[in-house]
């Protein structure tokens, strides 16, 4: 088992941002993820007017008011449908290619070689941008048996299979006219990504 490695408050609210996206994204929200949402503490360093926090203020005030039903509704209908969903989750639909190679095939290629498997049970293929959010929240914290990616790693997935297709899927969510409390998580993926992207660049 890898040495526990400390990390600082902002890796962990980054891996907690991926993770509640995965989760949000995989199925819709319960009661309790619903009040633990709103409920939740401010951001950690971020200043009130910081475009993340107003995101996430937003998202906050959307959770406190709406209904699980309705918002497991609103999943469905965007993400599921009957027949064919009206935002498609799937990477592949949005980025077919990653420097020549089909996006899936790559993708599988990279989990290969950072050591992770898709679980036999699965119903989803590797390119769902829930599997797709977990496994940025894996390489920012890693587990109990598996230390933090390093940042050029991070950088690197997330270059390859979040940036390359994940605008034109959230901002796909948030012109939705079935979306309420999808566009607030959708805002606040938009502003969440940026951030990262920026934060990459400058090496930190």
């Amino acid at each position: 088992m890898s040495e526990q490695i400390e990390m600082t408050p902002e890796d962990q609210a980054r891996a907690g941002w991926y993770a509640l996206l995965a989760r949000l994204l995989a199925d819709g929200p319960d009661e309790k993820l619903l009040a633990a949402i709103a409920g939740a503490d401010e951001m950690v360093g971020a200043d009130d007017d910081a475009p993340l926090a107003q995101a996430w203020a937003k998202l906050q005030r959307a959770a406190a008011v709406i209904k699980a039903e309705a918002a497991q509704d609103e999943h469905q209908t965007l993400f599921v449908g009957v027949g064919a969903s009206e935002v498609s989750p799937y990477g592949t639909y949005y980025a077919q290619y990653i420097e020549g190679t089909q996006f899936l095939v790559a993708l599988r290629g990279e989990l290969e070689r950072l050591g992770m498997v898709r679980h036999s049970g699965s119903s989803q293929t590797e390119d769902h941008v829930a599997a797709i959010m977990d496994v940025m929240r894996f390489l920012a914290a890693g587990d109990a048996e598996n230390a933090p990616a390093d940042v050029a790693v991070q950088e690197s997935f997330f270059n390859h299979f979040v940036a390359s297709w994940q605008y034109k899927f959230f901002t796909a969510v948030e012109a939705s006219k079935n979306a309420n409390f999808y566009k607030r998580v959708a805002q606040f993926a938009l502003v969440f990504f940026a951030a990262e992207k920026e934060s990459f660049e400058l090496g930190s």
